[in-house]
């Protein structure tokens, strides 16, 4: 998946193939179908890891102690936070920033559920 992203930051995501990530990882095409059947699937568990890391980014930068700070300065700290995240690694944002429309359709339909399903759960 690593391999995945590195190309990314090159291409458009409907531009990523199968087999230029194979070649970029030095092995054959057919080897990296036995770890992802199809592009919607190297795709769809690219954007989840992805997407968990890029919680987890943010949530290291983010201020902790919002008691501290007025409105305005929490939201500046805030925002601050993850146009910092995204200059950091550019690649990881354009990924989950992609809108799924512009995905071709079994990709998009790929990567939404595994998004979906880290979302934190609503209160109740």
């Amino acid at each position: 998946m690593d391999t995945a992203l590195d190309v990314l930051a090159s291409c458009e995501l409907h531009e990523l193939a199968m087999e230029t990530v194979a070649a970029a990882a030095g092995i054959a095409k057919p080897v990296l179908y036995t770890v992802f059947r199809t592009r919607a699937e190297l795709v769809g568990e690219l954007l989840h890891r992805e997407h968990q890391r890029g919680i987890a980014q943010i949530s290291a930068t983010l201020p902790t102690d919002l008691t501290t700070l007025g409105p305005a300065e929490a939201y500046i700290a805030s925002i601050t936070a993850f146009l910092q995240a995204v200059l950091a690694n550019p690649t990881r944002w354009r990924l989950i920033l992609t809108v799924p429309d512009s995905a071709p359709a079994p990709t998009a339909t790929h990567c939404v559920a595994p998004v979906r399903r880290s979302w934190p759960k609503p209160k109740t």
